[in-house]
């Protein structure tokens, strides 16, 4: 018998959680490097605002976090929130080139320091209430990557999903 596993389509995500079907789903598949590796790279294809907010996020998470493996736990969470875009279907390009680039101009100089430790701290309590189980499906598909620091692979993902947000406005 041959099973096969595949995500429903969910064109709100992430504004909405995903439903309890995507989630089983998305966290067996999310556990699988050469997945979250192809999906990051196709969202990021596709959507002009995972090509900025990814490496900007990234940029912006380096100045914060001086340990390896905090920052490669935040990365794996910003491939999973493109990766789940991805394979729901979720992905559009409802921002131009320019709406894109003055958002990442605002959220790179916005806040220092301290101000951007809140802000991290804010998105990341922001997603986790308001998508419960896309929470559950990268916690649990991260501690394969980075066991112990799966609250940073949300907090990626809550940033990725915060420039989104921000881009869309």
């Amino acid at each position: 018998m041959n099973l096969a596993l595949k995500p429903e389509a969910a064109p709100s995500f992430p504004m909405q959680d995903l439903s309890e079907h995507n989630m089983g789903v998305l966290e067996l598949m999310l556990s699988n490097s050469e997945i979250v590796t192809q999906g990051h790279l196709y969202a990021e294809k596709a959507s002009w605002s995972y090509r900025v907010g990814h490496p900007l996020i990234r940029d912006i998470t380096d100045s914060l976090f001086i340990d390896q493996e905090q920052k490669r736990a935040i990365d794996h969470g910003i491939r999973s929130v493109e990766t789940i875009a991805w394979l729901t279907s979720s992905i559009r390009e409802h921002h131009g080139t320019f709406v894109v680039e003055k958002c990442a101009k605002t959220f790179r100089h916005a806040l220092t320091g301290e101000e951007l430790l809140d802000s991290v701290a804010l998105a990341h309590e922001r997603f986790a209430e308001e998508l419960p189980r896309t929470t559950q499906a990268i916690i649990e598909s991260s501690d394969r990557f980075c066991p112990a620091l799966s609250h940073y692979a949300v907090a990626g993902a809550a940033l990725m999903r915060q420039f989104e947000l921000n881009t869309a406005q």
